[in-house]
């Protein structure tokens, strides 16, 4: 079944655009964004903002990241239950980490702060397309 997930753009000067969707962690109803990033192999969530209750511990992991010279190490978890541009997704997988240096460079350019990036796993999962005329991510 297709369903549509609406996106914003934010502009970051010089750096490019980027297309974030709203996003609630169920459990705490952190009211958020998360970056659509076609670049990334896995879906990432802040570790910050997850409550204890919010998910499900599977195992760490260590990965290279091509944004950084030296290996970073998270967990893979498994968030219960997390609403993505009013989709419900139950026992949603990603590496949860610090995306400290991810929210201070958002932080002027986002009114919400930034708990995640979906990435190539979910869009592949879901067979989604980005459309930037409709603003639409639409996945099945």
């Amino acid at each position: 079944m297709m369903k549509k997930i609406q996106l914003t753009k934010i502009d970051l000067d010089a750096q490019g655009t980027h297309l974030v969707a709203n996003c609630t962690i169920e459990s705490n109803h952190v009211d958020a964004l998360l970056i659509i990033d076609t670049g990334a192999s896995k879906s990432v969530f802040d570790s910050s903002y997850l409550q204890q209750d919010d998910f499900v511990y599977i195992e760490t992991e260590t990965l290279e990241s091509s944004q950084l010279t030296e290996m970073v190490s998270g967990s893979i978890i498994q968030i219960t239950s997390l609403c993505i541009g009013g989709i419900v997704f139950n026992n949603f997988e990603a590496l949860a980490m610090s995306l400290n240096h991810v929210n201070s460079l958002y932080s002027r350019f986002a009114s919400k702060p930034i708990v995640g990036l979906i990435g190539g796993d979910f869009l592949n999962k879901h067979a989604a397309s980005i459309s930037y005329k409709t603003m639409m991510l639409t996945i099945y």
